[in-house]
């Protein structure tokens, strides 16, 4: 068969974000179960490049995903009523309480470095975002009252835990903070704080909120962390390093959170003046489509200016988030120059959407595992909130086996397998129903897994980064 080469130059946007996709990308999700309420993933990081969840032959659960896991089950039982959707809800509601230990912290809480079976040694985005997560559950209008309250003792009894292991903590940069912050990193400490300001909103408890979060976020609104004149939020681990524009999808969707839970006056200005400003790391790559920055390199003492954008690696898989983030801005402040901008990027998204649902986390990395693996949960959300009310109930059906090549690197891909290729030697397989499933070496082979089957492709792909 003929292979189809990406990125593909006459892929329109309507065209491909479907409810085609929308069942494609929700099977692709379904065939990484591996319980109730418990989906596996290959757990690799390119912002850092990081992919050492191979060598430890784990591709199971995080918690630290169960946000957006939660926020999509949720709009697909909103929009269809198909009671698949609410079991779901529940399922990773009562799957996230399952992994509370004793002390109050989650385990399988640390996303590229699981698997972690001691809450301890994670970190704070990790260990929030599943109380985000629950506590989106628990003001849903669909919630079980007992399941709420489940989580009220669960969400409690983790933020005792947490306060008493990381508050005021910092880095090994930073050492240990003074006013407010746990971590001290900007996007990590903002899922906490959101999480307190919304356990204070559904439950009527606000001592976290006001001893911990507000200090905290006093500080990350401060100069010390917000430079507004170059509308961006300082990261907070080493000397003169601003977040990273994919980390500020993080940044202003938690300060949304916040800011719909308490209220506080000087959010708003604060998102609109950042959203402004990620409009300026969007450029032109060689290829003549437009991307995102990965960050952007700021004088150590003066920050009423960028001295550049750094613009490799490409971001691809944070577009989907960062265009819908933008086109809510521009609803709000209209600007027929950004619009234009912005629909010119959004064109760059389906010339890179694969034929299984995923899309390259990274291109022009290092390592071409970052663009063959894809990355499909980004995908799935962004076509939910895309599809909203016009969506329909995803069907259940088989993913396609795809092979897709880069050089001299295949991933391979179907319903219950992969394997990861490097010039036709396999280096790595995995079976999706197994957390621990991971072979590693050409002859290694896994009780339930015929690997031979990923040898009868119903798709062939071939992918080139903007600079190849």
């Amino acid at each position: 068969m003929d292979p189809i080469k990406y990125p593909r130059a006459s892929a329109l946007l309507d065209q491909v974000v479907n409810q085609d996709l929308l069942n494609l990308t929700t099977n692709h999700l379904m065939s990484w179960q591996q319980g109730a309420g418990n989906f596996g993933a290959l757990h690799f990081h390119a912002c850092w490049g990081n992919s050492s969840v191979l060598q430890r032959r784990y591709h199971g659960q995080t918690v630290s995903k169960a946000y957006v896991l939660m926020n999509g089950f949720t709009q697909l039982y909103d929009h269809t009523k198909d009671d698949r959707w609410l079991w779901q809800a529940e399922d990773l509601v009562a799957n996230i309480i399952s992994l509370q230990a004793a002390s109050g912290g989650f385990f399988h809480a640390s996303g590229p470095h699981e698997p972690t079976y001691v809450p301890e040694k994670t970190c704070p985005i990790a260990q929030a975002f599943p109380l985000v997560g629950l506590l989106e559950y628990a003001r849903w209008s669909a919630a079980n009252p007992k399941t709420v309250e489940r989580i009220r003792i669960t969400v409690k009894k983790h933020l005792d835990w947490f306060v008493k292991e990381w508050w005021l903590k910092g880095t090994d940069w930073s050492g240990r903070l003074s006013s407010g912050g746990f971590c001290g990193v900007a996007n990590q400490d903002l899922v906490v704080v959101a999480a307190m300001a919304r356990y204070a909103e559904v439950f009527g408890d606000d001592l976290y909120y006001r001893k911990y979060g507000k200090p905290t976020l006093d500080l990350l609104l401060s100069p010390a962390y917000f430079h507004e004149a170059i509308g961006l939020f300082e990261r907070g681990d080493k000397p003169n390093f601003t977040e990273t524009v994919g980390y500020h999808i993080i940044v202003l969707n938690m300060l949304d959170e916040i800011h719909e839970s308490t209220g506080d006056a000087r959010i708003p200005g604060i998102v609109r003046r950042s959203k402004e400003a990620l409009f300026d790391s969007i450029y032109e790559g060689p290829d003549s489509r437009l991307y995102f920055a990965w960050g952007a390199e700021t004088d150590p003492n003066e920050k009423t200016k960028i001295l550049n954008w750094i613009r490799q690696p490409y971001l691809v898989s944070e577009m989907l988030p960062l265009s819908q983030l933008l086109q809510k801005h521009l609803d709000l402040y209209p600007d027929a120059k950004k619009q234009t901008l912005l629909h010119r990027l959004e064109q760059t998204i389906p010339a890179y959407i694969y034929a299984d649902g995923s899309i390259p986390s990274a291109l022009n990395n290092e390592d071409p595992l970052f663009m063959l693996t894809g990355n499909y949960l980004g995908v799935w959300t962004y076509t939910i909130n895309r599809m909203g009310a016009k969506m329909k109930s995803p069907p259940e059906q088989p993913i396609p086996c795809v092979h897709r090549s880069s050089g001299s690197m295949t991933w391979k891909t179907n319903q219950q397998m992969w394997s990861l290729e490097l010039d036709g030697v396999r280096r790595f397989a995995g079976l999706k129903m197994n957390p621990m499933g991971v072979a590693i070496g050409p002859d290694e082979q896994l009780d339930g897994a015929d690997f031979e089957a990923l040898d009868r492709p119903d798709c062939i792909e071939e992918v080139e980064s903007p600079l190849s």
